[in-house]
């Protein structure tokens, strides 16, 4: 319907805005909230177990998946797991940095205070 309007026809574009978008009402701006802590340890650890036990399952399926054109699975869910070891390792050293920064910012403050 749209194409078949002269240009004349076509509703005009608020001016400095996208084309036929309507303008919202300004609202005063918030502060960001602070990010949500998480056990990132335990979560990337508890998909990393699924991911050897979907090998440990599929392993004895082998034969059966590869005559159905599946024979990789298990060796993608193996490739899963290892991948989340070095998750695992990563979120582990990041926890771990956290942990030290925030002990150094305490004993900064403390230091301050006395």
């Amino acid at each position: 319907m749209i194409d078949r309007l002269r240009p004349t026809d076509r509703p005009s574009r608020p001016a400095g805005g996208a084309p036929y978008a309507r303008r919202m009402p300004k609202t005063a701006l918030r502060s960001a909230p602070p990010p949500l802590e998480a056990n990132d340890v335990a979560i990337v650890g508890t998909g990393t177990v699924l991911w050897f036990v979907g090998f440990v399952v599929l392993l004895p399926f082998q034969g059966r998946l590869s005559d159905h054109g599946h024979g990789s699975w298990p060796w993608i869910c193996l490739s899963g797991g290892l991948l989340g070891l070095i998750g695992l390792k990563y979120c582990r050293a990041r926890r771990d940095a956290i942990r030290r920064a925030r002990a150094a910012e305490a004993a900064e403050t403390s230091d301050a205070v006395q």
